[in-house]
This record gives structure tokens, C-alpha cells and sequence, in this order.
């Protein structure tokens, strides 16, 4: 039969062939693979008697940890820039060269394309430190924004009553301005300055500096600039001065490229920036999740990793960025798979045994009976029950089991990593290729690449390769590489270097104290701690801008009313009428062809409205309670005046032609010189408009 079907299937002259079925060749799929094991509980009703809750305490605590881990990485990431700043700050006016014709302007320029506010946060908290390793230093910070300076006038008032203000809170006593003294004019905020050092002065401190930051410096207008510049630069014998310049631009040229020598001449400039592009990503996901000194409650996978690492790259490499995506990966892994709520913990035996908990027990048998070692597995199903059935107490013990056995293993990993690491990185300095990795160099793909790789193919290549090259290594070569990973491993916590206190004995280390041959996805109950494959949900942070839009537009309460989301649940459609305006509107407009009568629409919008009003009287009218007086008696419904009409009618038009701006704004609808009562309709492929 086997010849006749291939003879079919060349056959050009059949438009279909019949293959039959063979049972035998399915056979392979009836045992999940470890992508699929989770299957038991992706079911709503296989859920813990109070999973939600439990997962949702498991998620603050794993996020918690994992947060603080982050933002110690990004702080020590940012520490060195800081530092460097806040030191040209203070040493602005001190070791000046002498000599100079005049006094120049210190302006610092900061590119911080990554850190945003958080870094200027840092510059300004340690600026506002008076004490610093015995030490006095004070200074007075004032921020403004492009929108302070429209033009000289303003621009100078803005400085001048910011700083007096800061002044202001250590005690500078203001007295009645004087008429002649204009408050756009210097000597104002430098007759201040000097009253404030005559009564708060100290001979051995250094006199405050007055540190001006400007955010967004390159929406200022360089005009605007080139005088407050050529201003404060004449009176800095009174007024110490420091411009702090914020600049998103990666260009360290700005300055030289918007502003004439004559500008540049009064300013003694100096450029920091701070660390951007990939190499933060690198450092946070390294120190994060890849360092034997930090154990992650749950590890990302591949799947969030790749997405986070093109995110990064190709749209914005802002730091929370890292933050966002990490957390909305914890996210979806505690509120997918109601398995995760044993993150931390697991229940005892009378809280499983609880009837609510029945299905939840019982995907954790299954679950066993795949994890279960081949000769004792049964290859059970969900339709039957397995005949490997644990009892409680050995489910409880499994999982405790588990969990040790998988921090265990993501620890070896760690280690494993950061050695094969050092060794490639040793390799480098020695001129030499080392291993497939591609670190360094235009077309490396950085470390993260790696670990993508890492992640899918294991490391296990790796190991045997770096065995086979250190043996090709000299005895010198060889005895300084032992040196570094000895070191590394110096380096680690007491009770990690004390698990490999017999491996690190070994003259090749990183074959004998590290077993890597198997990975996390090979230890039971895996997916609990590791999010592994499934991929990250893009449309939270990179949502489709028309969908989003649509959808809000059909069913706006589902984004904006927690009691409809309720009634949604319950199965509860809001009529028509409930609807916004905006939201009306488009309702009819998705009933209507291809160009619009806009009568026609404001009739039908009219109708809507009109019964609108009416079942909001009708319910105003049955809540009020009746006189006393008047109960039992007849009450005629009361006759609308003319006048009422009329404001109903002005009130309708208002609503109408708002609701069609709108429309307009978004995109919807366009206008035609054809026929000045039509609109045309763009949008057509919408297929939920009940």
C-alpha cells in the first residue's frame, strides 16, 4: 500500500489523495513533554481552595525580593557617575587655573539616556547631604524646565526667585523690596547670597554653591540660553554658580553645535554619561538571575528574556523598561498556572484535604505519576486515573523534595555560568578564540545571547569544550586560570563554598565540581520556579494602538467600571443607551455604508438619547417615595414645556457634535467636497459591533 500512495501522490492529474489512519504512529504523543506538564492546571476548577489569594501573596514576595535585588544593581550601576558628578560639583570653584582674563561659567553636561529621573534623583540627594566623610559641603539646588524659559525676562525671574526661596529655608530674613530693583534682575538673588554668608558663614566651610539643573536642556532656545549664560557669568565673584545640564541626546557636541564661540568662551564646560544601551540589560539580568550570591524565587525563561532583550534593542532602553517587563513576566507566571501558589510553600496535609481542593490534589497525582521514574510510571491520563496514586503526606514531601532540588540545581547553573564565563573572558586576554561565544567584537551578540543559547541547548557543549582547550593550554597559562576561578569561587557566600569545598580541590575544576547535564526542566513540579518557554505577553507593554482603541469604543466599561466587569461576569450586556456618548456614536456608525449622512446619523444618535432619557426619569421616578398625603392618589405625569424641549434639543446637537470631534480625532471618519452633509466611513474590518 506504501508503493500505491506514493505512486498517488505523484499522480498530477489527482486534486486530493486519502491518507489512513495508523494509530501506531501517534503513539509518541500521548505522554505531555515538559512544555505541556502544566496542562493538569491550566484549568480554572483545578484550582487550590484559595488559589488566587496564595498566588497572589507568592507573587508580592517573589517580586519584592526580586525588586530589591534590581534596584541595588541599578543603583551600584549608576554609583560611579554620581559620584564623579557631585565631586565636579563641589570642587566647581576650587584649584581654578589662575591668570584667566575672567571667570568662567562651570556647566556640567549629563547625557543620561537610561536612568531618567531616578539619576538626577541621586545627583540631588547627595548634593543636599551637608556632611560627607567629615566634610562640610552644602549646596542649594533649584530645578527648572524649557517652560521656564520663554525668554530672557522670564528666564532670569525664574532663577532669581527660585533660589531666594531656597535661601528662604534656611532663614534669610527678606525684608521690603526696593522699588528701584527690578525682580528679573541679578544683584537681587546676589544682595541675598551675601546676607545669607554673613549670617550663616563659617570661615573653615566653603561657601554653598548655587547648583541650577535644567532638564530637557535641548528644547531651551539657545538665544534664551546665550544670555542667561553671558548674565550670570558677569557677577561670579558673588554668586558661585553651577549649571547642571540634563540631556537625553546621546551627542556630547550639543553645546559646541548650538551656541557661537562667544557663548562657549564664558563656560568651563565638562561632560558625564552615564551607562546606556545593552549593558545595562546585561548587568541587571546577570546580577539578577545569574549571580550564586542571589536566589531568584522564579527565573525567566527564555521566552520573556528573548522578548525583553528585542524590546530593549529596537524600542526603548529606558531602565524601567527592565523593571516592567520582569514584573509582568511574575505576573502572568503566578496568575497562569495555579501550581505556582507552592512557590514559597507548601500547604499542609488538612488543607489539601479540603473538598476545594479535590481537583487541585488530584492534577498534583497526575503531575507525580509523569515526574515518576520510567519503571514506576503508568502512563496515566486525564480521562483515567493513574495507578501510581500518591497519599498526601508523599505529595507534601515531593514538592518540599522539589523545591530544594531545583534551587539546588538553578544555584549549580549559576555557578557553572560565571565559571565557563571567567574562562572565556581569560581565553580573550590571552588572544585566544576560547569558546563559540561572541562577547566582544561588531557582530557579538553580548553575553545575552548567550545565555539565550544557554538556556535552549544547555551546557553541556560548552563544558567538554572548555575541558579540551584548558588541556592545550601552557603550565603558566593553565596555573593563572586556576587562579581566577579559585578566586571566583573565594568570592562566593560561606555555604555555597562550602558544597564545593571538595570540587574546588581538583586540578579541573569546572568539570569535576559542577554537574550540569542536567537542567532545571528536568526537575519535578520545574515550572513553579521557572517560567521556561511560554512567551512573554507583548501586547501589555506594546499593545496594537487600533484594537485597543476599537475595543474600548465597544465595550468602554470593561476599561473603566469595576461594578460592569462585575455584571460582565454575571452575564449582563449594557443596553445601548448605557453607553457614552463617543461610544453611541460608533455603534451607529459601524450600522451604517460607506459614506455617511451626517442627518441621518444625528437622527439616529437623537433616538438613542431620547430613551436614554427617559429610562433615567423612569428610574429617578420609581426610587422617590410617595407623600403620605398624596399615597393612593392618581399623579399625572408631568407635560414638558416647549422651552425644556428646546434646551433638550441644544443639549442633544452639543452631545452629538462632541461625540463626531472625537470620531474625527481618532481617525474614523473623513470629510468629502463632494457632499458637505456626508462623511466618509474608513474603518470597515470590525466584526464586534454588538
Amino acid at each position: 500500500m506504501g508503493k500505491s500512495l506514493d505512486a498517488n501522490l505523484d499522480d498530477v492529474n489527482k486534486t486530493s489523495f486519502y491518507i489512513p489512519y495508523n494509530p501506531d504512529e501517534d503513539s509518541d504523543l500521548e505522554e505531555p513533554t515538559n512544555d505541556n506538564q502544566n496542562s493538569f492546571f491550566s484549568e480554572s476548577e483545578n484550582d487550590l481552595m484559595n488559589g488566587p489569594e496564595l498566588r497572589f501573596l507568592a507573587y508580592r514576595e517573589a517580586w519584592k525580593k526580586c525588586l530589591e535585588r534590581m534596584q541595588e544593581t541599578i543603583v551600584y550601576l549608576r554609583r560611579q557617575t554620581v559620584n564623579a558628578v557631585v565631586q565636579e560639583v563641589r570642587s566647581s570653584y576650587s584649584g581654578v587655573l589662575p591668570g584667566l582674563p575672567y571667570a568662567e561659567l562651570p556647566v556640567i553636561s549629563l547625557t543620561n539616556t537610561a536612568f531618567g529621573a531616578m539619576f538626577l534623583e541621586d545627583v540631588t540627594q547627595r548634593l543636599n547631604t551637608l556632611e560627607e566623610e567629615g566634610r562640610h559641603c552644602q549646596s542649594f539646588m533649584l530645578h527648572l524646565h524649557p517652560s521656564d524659559f520663554p525668554n530672557i525676562t522670564t528666564g532670569m525671574r525664574s532663577i532669581i526667585a527660585g533660589f531666594i526661596k531656597e535661601l528662604d529655608k534656611e532663614g534669610v530674613a527678606r525684608g521690603k523690596p526696593a522699588a528701584s530693583m527690578a525682580n528679573y534682575d541679578i544683584k537681587v538673588l546676589v544682595a541675598c547670597y551675601k546676607w545669607f554668608i554673613e549670617k550663616h558663614g563659617h570661615e573653615d566651610h566653603p561657601q554653598p554653591n548655587l547648583v541650577l539643573i535644567l532638564h530637557d536642556f535641548e528644547q531651551i532656545d539657545p538665544t534664551v540660553m546665550q544670555d542667561v549664560f553671558f548674565v550670570c557669568s558677569q557677577h561670579l565673584h558673588h554668586l558661585p554658580l553651577v549649571f547642571l545640564l540634563s540631556m537625553s541626546s546621546p551627542s556630547n557636541n550639543y553645546l559646541q553645535s548650538a551656541y557661537p564661540r562667544s557663548t562657549l568662551a564664558l563656560l568651563r564646560g565638562s561632560r558625564f554619561s552615564t551607562l546606556s544601551g545593552r549593558k545595562i540589560l546585561e548587568e541587571v539580568v546577570l546580577k539578577t538571575f545569574y549571580d550564586a550570591h542571589f536566589d531568584p524565587d522564579v527565573v525567566i525563561g527564555p521566552g520573556v528574556l528573548e522578548c525583553l532583550v528585542d524590546y530593549f534593542s529596537r524600542y526603548n532602553s529606558q531602565v524601567d523598561v527592565i523593571l516592567t517587563f520582569i514584573q509582568l513576566s511574575y505576573l502572568q507566571h503566578f496568575n497562569a498556572d495555579p501550581i505556582s501558589a507552592l512557590n514559597r510553600g507548601t500547604p499542609s496535609a488538612e488543607d489539601l484535604s479540603q473538598a476545594n481542593s479535590a481537583s487541585f490534589v488530584q492534577a498534583l497525582q497526575y503531575r507525580m505519576a509523569y515526574d515518576a521514574p520510567p519503571p514506576q510510571r503508568k502512563s496515566p491520563s486525564k480521562s483515567a486515573p493513574a495507578k501510581f496514586s500518591p497519599s498526601m503526606n508523599e505529595i507534601i514531601t515531593s514538592v518540599d523534595e522539589s523545591r530544594r532540588h531545583f534551587r539546588l540545581k538553578a544555584q549549580k547553573l549559576r555557578i557553572g555560568f560565571n565559571v565557563l564565563l571567567k574562562i572565556q573572558q581569560f581565553f580573550e586576554s590571552k588572544g585566544y578564540k576560547g569558546l563559540e561565544w561572541k562577547l566582544t567584537g561588531e557582530k557579538s551578540g553580548g553575553i545575552l545571547e548567550v545565555i539565550l543559547k544557554l538556556m535552549r541547548e544547555g551546557f553541556d557543549r560548552d563544558i567538554k569544550n572548555a575541558y579540551t582547550l584548558a588541556k592545550k593550554l601552557k603550565q603558566d597559562e593553565l596555573s593563572e586560570l586556576l587562579d581566577v576561578i579559585h578566586v571566583y569561587f573565594d568570592s562566593l557566600p560561606d555555604e555555597v563554598r562550602r558544597d564545593e569545598q571538595k570540587s574546588r580541590t581538583q586540578v579541573i575544576i569546572w568539570r569535576n565540581c559542577i554537574d550540569t547535564s542536567e537542567g532545571t526542566q528536568d526537575t519535578p513540579f520545574w515550572d513553579i520556579w521557572y517560567t521556561g518557554t511560554r512567551p512573554f505577553p507583548s501586547e501589555s507593554v506594546n499593545p496594537s494602538i487600533r484594537s485597543s482603541t476599537v475595543a474600548g469604543l465597544l465595550r468602554p466599561h470593561d476599561f473603566g467600571d469595576i461594578a460592569a466587569q462585575d455584571s460582565k461576569l454575571m452575564g449582563d450586556i449594557p443596553a445601548l443607551w448605557e453607553l457614552p456618548d463617543t461610544s453611541i456614536l460608533f455603534k451607529r456608525y459601524l450600522d451604517s455604508g460607506k459614506m455617511i449622512n451626517v442627518y441621518d446619523w444625528f437622527e439616529s444618535f437623537k433616538a438613542v438619547l431620547d430613551t436614554q432619557r427617559s429610562e433615567l426619569k423612569s428610574a429617578n421616578e420609581g426610587t422617590k417615595t410617595p407623600s403620605p398625603k398624596k399615597r393612593g392618589k392618581g399623579k399625572k405625569r408631568p407635560v414638558e414645556t416647549e422651552e425644556e424641549i428646546e434646551k433638550w434639543n441644544v443639549e442633544v446637537q452639543a452631545r452629538f457634535i462632541r461625540a463626531l470631534h472625537e470620531l474625527d480625532y481618532l481617525g474614523f471618519i473623513k470629510h468629502t467636497t463632494r457632499k458637505a452633509d456626508h462623511v466618509l466611513r474608513t474603518s470597515f474590518d470590525i466584526g464586534d459591533a454588538d
